[in-house]
């Protein structure tokens, strides 16, 4: 009830903004308008730091490369365990989403932030 109550809020805040015309002549897309976005990017510091912050977080926010490693020396094992690390993340999606589905939206939630801080730092491969 409380999140239909702040959305409705929140949509009503979104409807009463006012509208912003353009300022200036506004040109299609050419070669040229790309080039100048690109070196806007390249020239402005902190727009550059985002997209090279967000590519990396995406790039790397799965270790994958790491997993042989992991389960080598985190977890003495071998290819076995390395099937079981590669499989987890979506035994792992489909287990911990169904609290959210079978016992609605606000419980689940609370489930899933606590298995995700229990089971996320263990070095039991079981628990893993």
């Amino acid at each position: 009830m409380l999140e239909a109550v702040l959305f409705s809020c929140g949509l009503a805040a979104v409807t009463r903004l006012p509208s912003l015309l353009p300022v200036g002549h506004r040109s299609g897309v050419t070669l040229g308008s790309l080039v100048d976005g690109i070196r806007f990017v390249r020239r402005t510091d902190v727009v550059l730091s985002l997209f090279l912050i967000d590519f990396s977080a995406m790039s790397f926010g799965l270790p994958v490369a790491l997993f042989p490693v992991i389960a080598a020396d985190v977890f003495d094992g071998g290819p076995e365990v390395l099937g079981l690390l590669v499989a987890a993340p979506a035994v792992g999606a489909v287990v911990e989403h169904w609290p959210v589905v079978g016992w609605g939206a606000s419980n689940g939630r609370a489930v899933e932030l606590s298995w995700q801080s229990s089971f996320g730092r263990q070095r039991s491969l079981h628990l893993a």
